[in-house]
């Protein structure tokens, strides 16, 4: 499922919302009774989640420094929204951390 998925998706954290969205068009374009199953022995890719509550990240960044945790990367990569009703912390996009991640280098 995730061979078609491009690079910028993946720098936008979109990989998961990207598959989820094209099952349900195959659902909605389908003329019969469909099923989705996923098969292996391994977890394989588990995502981070790309909004967070902004009131629960805040529980967990003080329980982290409370326990002498460093929170700086937690800072670096989650940015509230305070537009959002209610406010919530977004994954910011790879390449504005990382600025070579879409870089092409053969």
């Amino acid at each position: 499922m995730r061979w078609g998925v491009r690079d910028e998706a993946t720098d936008d954290h979109m990989t998961t919302e990207l598959c989820m969205r094209e099952i349900k068009n195959c659902q909605r374009l389908s003329m019969g009774p469909n099923f989705v199953v996923f098969l292996g022995q391994k977890y394989g890719y588990r995502p981070i989640p790309t909004y967070v509550l902004s009131s629960e990240l805040q529980m967990l960044r003080d329980e982290l420094a409370a326990g002498g945790v460093d929170v700086i990367l937690l800072d670096t990569w989650y940015k509230k929204d305070s537009n959002a009703v209610p406010p919530v912390s977004v994954l910011q996009p790879i390449s504005s951390i990382l600025v070579n991640f879409n870089n092409k280098v053969t």
